[in-house]
């Protein structure tokens, strides 16, 4: 079984489903995208914002190992 704190959820406690978020992050972002001139849809999951993350801290020099555990995602190389 999964680690309950690893679920999404409000302040209430009421648990979230990635997508939800995802739309919710989008509904913020295009608005400032539109005033940029920007007309495409934007399309962003929960989960490219943990390879992002994931990709800053090792531009950063945080070793793998830690970007790995911070991250959940396994290291190569």
């Amino acid at each position: 079984m999964r680690d309950p704190a690893l679920r999404l959820s409000d302040l209430d406690g009421a648990r979230r489903h990635p997508e939800q978020v995802g739309r919710r992050l989008v509904g913020q972002v295009l608005p400032d995208r539109r005033a940029m001139g920007e007309e495409r849809p934007l399309v962003l999951r929960l989960h490219d914002l943990r390879h992002t993350r994931a990709t800053q801290l090792l531009a950063d020099d945080v070793p793998r190992e830690v970007v790995s555990r911070a991250c959940s995602a396994k290291t190569t190389g």
